[in-house]
């Protein structure tokens, strides 16, 4: 037995506070660290020990695997959801209600024009419910043919979502797509695939979004994640256990107090879940959080016996 092991254990504990790795008195050094002749390379860890490291296991078994195609895209207002008000009638603005910003409702005066030909004031009124996105009327000034206020309905906005030609294949309408902006997140359903306007290089998927909090602004920059493929498979594992030893994928089985690698063959995966294609058994207990621990544990025992 290396009579340098203690200190490396030692070592090995002060570099990861939070993982205790002990042994029972009844196990000696090495055969709680190292590999006997024809036997698979293992910690041994006391459950109590184990639950305090913040270890937890999972039986594998069956699990949904969702591929998605992460997009980016902008949130703009619905054509018949915005209004611009013009002058019905040529003349002199003699007052103006509303700011930018202001949310005004059908039928609210917006401004007051008095007309050149009657000379008589007479109100603009706003067409929709809304919120003033632009204001173009100052009193005193003439009001032609122009623009002077635009209003928008922002209950309900669409994300408007780049698809490049490589892709666009993967995306139909009815797809779900979660989308998110900053700390802002959403669920909704791709319901027109369209091509880009201008000829710009990639389609547009267009899904609505429910703004009736008015967390959500026309022109916000938007990421989103299209949902492609939903596939079952029988065996698959929580991303979180994955690690990298000798150049292989492995996940940590539990057997009692004993956690080993085990080399595992993955297919399909998404951001949560791998599908197994061989290296594990369906019901058997891996290692899901901190399974990096018994990585560095091993590793460091490792290092320690090559001296």
């Amino acid at each position: 037995m290396n009579n340098r092991f203690p200190c490396i254990l030692a070592a090995a504990v002060l570099a990861l506070p939070l993982a205790v790795f002990a042994q029972d008195e009844s196990h000696d050094e090495q055969d709680a660290h190292e590999t006997h002749e024809g036997e698979a390379a293992h910690v041994r860890i006391r459950p109590e020990m184990a639950e305090a490291s913040g270890i937890s296991v999972r039986p594998a078994g069956a699990a949904t695997i969702e591929r998605r195609l992460g997009v980016f895209g902008e949130l703009v207002a619905s054509p018949d959801r915005r209004a611009q008000v013009r002058a019905r009638f040529p003349g002199l603005i003699v007052a103006v209600d509303v700011d930018v910003g202001d949310r005004v409702e059908r039928g609210q005066t917006l401004a007051t024009v008095e007309s050149n030909e009657s000379l008589q004031g007479y109100p603009l009124p706003s067409p929709i419910d809304g919120v003033v996105q632009h204001r173009h009327a100052n009193a005193g000034e003439v009001a032609g043919d122009e623009s002077l206020f635009v209003i928008v309905d922002s209950r309900l906005l669409w994300a408007e979502l780049k698809v490049f030609p490589a892709r666009r294949g993967e995306v139909a309408t009815e797809q779900p797509v979660h989308i998110e902006s900053g700390t802002r997140t959403t669920e909704s359903t791709i319901e027109h695939v369209l091509a880009a306007r201008n000829g710009e290089p990639f389609a547009i998927a267009r899904a609505r979004v429910d703004n009736a909090d008015k967390a959500w602004l026309p022109g916000d920059r938007v990421a989103a994640r299209i949902l492609v493929e939903r596939v079952e498979v029988p065996l698959a594992v929580d991303n979180r256990a994955l690690q990298q030893m000798d150049g292989r994928t492995v996940v940590f089985v539990q057997h009692g107090d004993r956690f080993e690698p085990r080399p595992v063959e993955l297919g399909r995966r998404d951001d949560r879940r791998s599908e197994v294609l061989s290296g594990l058994s369906p019901g058997a207990s891996y290692v899901v959080e901190n399974s990096y621990l018994i990585k560095a544990d091993l590793e460091k025992s490792g290092a320690g016996h090559h001296h």
